[in-house]
């Protein structure tokens, strides 16, 4: 029977525009690829090195460096062609009762929003993640919102962006100290990097002046197999009072509330 390589179960090849990556599931981790290995991933079930040098006898070492990748990192493993067909896919189907899951609220120092309407806006859509992008920091907009949040409500996680600024340790902890709901914490433009001790805490050189700068991916993000399935239906609330459906890369899909 021939030999054939196959990716573990677990190990998900995920497509970008300018390159991939492979995200593995349990180890929670991912390495970029570029979109020609991502192909050679996906096209079939198995993988045959030997007949894609064969095939692209001018790429031979080019082969050679995304296979020594894979089996380096253990995506890979050793099968033949009927064995190969034991090893089913992941299941990634998820279902949510809710309208909305996911949401996002933009502020900066012009930002003027109806605090009761968002409030029972969220209650009534069943949105459980939250996530607060300021701009330009202000200590009362961002206590105002996470008050609303803090007793009884359907909202679990609420992730805080927030520019460097002084004292930027201390407003950390007091804020994950007296909002539970809090379980990260990104502070951007910041010139110096892991200042707090805590894991909940990430700092980061990036600049984020708009919602444009939404999407990129860190090493930083969260990797699990309940992220993986979970495919959220998401609303961005503006900073002018607008909604939209996405911050990332979608443009004039406005509507006012």
């Amino acid at each position: 029977m021939l030999q054939v390589y196959k990716l573990f179960s677990n190990c998900i090849p995920v497509k970008g525009y300018n390159r991939s990556m492979i995200i593995d599931l349990q180890r929670q981790k991912f390495d970029f690829i570029p979109n020609s290995l991502y192909e050679i991933l996906t096209e079939y079930s198995y993988v045959n090195f030997e007949k894609l040098k064969t095939d692209y006898s001018e790429h031979i070492e080019i082969i050679d460096q995304y296979f020594n990748l894979l089996l380096e990192n253990e995506y890979i493993f050793e099968t033949d062609t009927v064995e190969s067909t034991h090893f089913p896919p992941i299941n990634t189907e998820y279902r949510s009762p809710y309208q909305i899951t996911n949401a996002v609220i933009d502020i900066d120092k012009n930002s003027k929003y109806k605090l009761t309407n968002i409030q029972k806006s969220f209650e009534k859509l069943g949105i459980i993640a939250l996530q607060i992008r300021c701009y330009d920091f202000n200590s009362l907009k961002i206590k105002e919102i996470l008050e609303l949040f803090n007793d009884d409500s359907r909202l679990r996680f609420i992730e805080l962006y927030i520019p460097f600024c002084e004292n930027i340790n201390f407003i950390c902890k007091e804020l994950l100290e007296k909002y539970e709901r809090i379980y990260q914490v990104i502070v951007f433009n910041t010139p110096l990097l892991n200042q707090f001790e805590n894991q909940n805490v990430i700092f980061t050189p990036k600049r984020i002046d708009n919602c444009t700068s939404c999407g990129v991916i860190e090493k930083n993000f969260i990797i699990n197999l309940e992220n993986y399935r979970y495919h959220p239906t998401k609303v961005c609330l503006k900073k002018y009072y607008k909604i939209k459906k996405c911050l990332e890369k979608v443009r004039n899909l406005y509507s006012k509330i």
